[in-house]
């Protein structure tokens, strides 16, 4: 029999809540508050809430934009080199 390799991995349609903040880098904290927010997906299998995954990364992809800031120190040591 043969198999086809991959190099891209399946990625589940549902997805435990801890296994979605591995996956995405977010917290439980974050995930909870998205969900009461109405801005994840998700569903109840017995005591188990599954994250919808797709829509979980739709709501990653709309959050803003990061704005980072070097601090007055790491610009001047910046300046200096």
């Amino acid at each position: 029999m043969n198999y086809i390799k991959s190099s891209q991995a399946i990625t589940p349609e549902f997805m435990s809540i801890k296994d979605w903040c591995n996956y995405s880098g977010t917290t439980r904290t974050f995930t909870y508050m998205a969900l009461s927010e109405g801005l994840l997906r998700a569903v109840k299998c017995g005591r188990r809430t599954l994250i919808h995954v797709p829509s979980g990364i739709e709501h990653i992809k709309n959050l803003p934009p990061a704005k980072i800031r070097l601090s007055s120190s790491s610009a001047s040591a910046q300046r200096a080199a």
